[in-house]
């Protein structure tokens, strides 16, 4: 695709870097950052950034991974630091140690891609963010950037504060983006040392397995196994109340899928989704549960934060092209929010793709769906 409004669009053609000078700085960068970078693995279920901090002070960054099913950092980092060198010391230095209970395995490498084509031309993505990170944040380090995206921050309500955060950056051009990894590798934000690399394509999940929801901590592996017996492998997690199944072949999964369906365990209905892997090969996610919500898109949007002194005037000036359908009141004071109809899901989108401030509170604005709706109105 080539774009000949952009400045860089002459440098990289069907999101390919063509100039040879250019593939190979990006090649030779990309193998030093495997090369500089330490795995560590059987990591303790509750370590932090804090933690990785102390055992690898020299450290220059890390990438931290986190588990959206046990809703915890994976069991395994990558630690970044600045020659191979002191990675191989560090390995030396790591390997065996006991950690938080746990033994450590450590080795020299990254898990990057040394393809040039996997990446996406001048973009970069930054990881191990604070859960805060805003774009203004961002940009203060990055003022060179044409475009920053945050796509874990939907709405504080919505982060989960234990993930670290990305940032996914756009430049003008191929060379801003690599003078950018080269200066800015390590840089400090909100307390953090950020990982500065270039941003991965993303390619097709693939289904890997499945998720039981709504097990009892009483269940055991083989009442699972008895309604999925394709299951090669079974992971309990009776706290959670789920368990997670592997299989060798996709088949065999989607056929355990199909037979669980309204199936119940221990008189409990269970819930049964796929689990995928991204093709980046770091990001594992569960089938998205909020996703028949997603399909239908409404023209409510929800205002949270407005305070106990918002009256119906501020709001409706605030949003001239909205109605308000309801802003309830305790006496005389807000209850700090409102719903309103954009008369349009058009609408509802441009609202909620811009930031809001009143009196100084920055106002959290969110997709209202008809039961949220029900519920509100209810309570009043």
């Amino acid at each position: 695709m080539h774009l000949s409004g952009n400045p860089g669009a002459s440098e990289w053609v069907n999101d390919k870097i063509r100039d040879p000078i250019q593939r190979e700085s990006l090649a030779k960068r990309l193998v030093l950052r495997n090369m500089c970078s330490v795995k560590l693995a059987n990591l303790p279920k509750r370590y932090n950034y804090s933690a990785l901090l102390e055992l690898v002070p020299d450290m220059v960054a890390c990438r931290v991974f986190y588990d959206p099913i046990s809703r915890k950092p994976k069991n395994y980092v990558y630690v970044e630091l600045s020659s191979n060198e002191i990675a191989l010391k560090c390995v030396n230095k790591v390997n065996n140690k006991e950690f938080q209970g746990k033994r450590l395995n450590a080795s020299v490498g990254g898990g990057l891609s040394e393809c040039v084509d996997d990446y996406i031309p001048c973009s970069l993505r930054l990881y191990n963010l604070h859960w805060k990170t805003t774009k203004g944040e961002v940009a203060r380090h990055f003022p060179g950037s044409t475009s920053i995206n945050i796509p874990t921050r939907m709405g504080r309500s919505c982060v989960d504060r234990r993930r670290p955060g990305v940032a996914n950056l756009m430049f003008g051009t191929v060379e801003e983006a690599i003078a950018a990894v080269d200066e800015k590798q390590g840089c400090v934000i909100r307390g953090r040392r950020v990982s500065v690399h270039f941003c991965p394509k993303k390619l097709k999940s693939k289904i890997i397995g499945l998720v039981v929801y709504g097990l009892k901590k009483t269940t055991t592996e083989d009442e699972v196994r008895a309604l999925f017996p394709q299951a090669s492998k079974v992971e309990m997690y009776p706290l959670g109340g789920f368990a997670v199944l592997h299989y060798a072949l996709i088949e065999d999964c989607k056929l355990d899928k199909k037979n669980a369906m309204g199936a119940e365990l221990k008189k409990r209905k269970l819930k049964v989704v796929f689990k995928f892997q991204s093709g980046n090969h770091e990001e594992m996610r569960p089938e998205a549960v909020t996703e028949t919500k997603r399909k239908n898109p409404s023209s409510l949007i929800f205002v949270k934060n407005l305070g106990r002194s918002a009256t119906e005037e501020q709001v409706s000036s605030l949003f001239p092209k909205a109605k308000i359908v309801s802003m309830p009141r305790k006496g005389k004071a807000c209850r700090g929010y409102a719903i309103l109809d954009c008369k349009s899901v058009i609408a509802a989108k441009r609202i909620l793709a811009k930031s809001y401030v009143f009196e100084g509170r920055t106002l959290v604005v969110q997709p209202a769906s008809g039961k949220k709706f029900e519920l509100k109105r209810s309570i009043m």
